[in-house]
């Protein structure tokens, strides 16, 4: 299963939009990203395309959410997007957590964990 996660501005108040792609298409608005993760039922070993252009419009509450809720729940991820964020920061910090197996992304010049864990076959 995928699912993509992305924020939309909503009446000058930011919500969070869930999209879950691929088994079913559903938009919902959510108060908070920790529900909206919650809500979407996102589990290890799923692919989670997280959406932005470098650091700019990255879903950063749903990747902290994700982040809370720790390896020991959603681990082995794969993560489709256009960076992998950069050390402490975007999807660096579930890099840092080691809850993704897979990254898919155009440019990484500036996580150095992403080029260690890489280099040690974690990634």
């Amino acid at each position: 299963t995928s699912f993509a996660f992305r924020l939309v501005n909503h009446h000058h108040r930011h919500h969070l939009c869930l999209h879950r792609s691929f088994s079913s298409f559903t938009n919902k608005i959510h108060k908070d990203p920790m529900s909206a993760i919650l809500a979407s039922g996102l589990k290890s070993n799923d692919t989670l395309l997280s959406g932005g252009f470098g650091l700019c419009g990255i879903p950063t509450g749903c990747i902290e959410a994700i982040s809370e809720l720790g390896r020991d729940t959603i681990n082995n991820l794969t993560v489709v997007s256009n960076n992998c964020g950069i050390d402490g920061y975007g999807n660096g910090i579930l890099l840092a957590n080691r809850q993704v197996k897979r990254m898919v992304s155009s440019y990484v010049g500036e996580n150095a964990l992403f080029g260690e864990q890489y280099l040690n076959g974690e990634l």
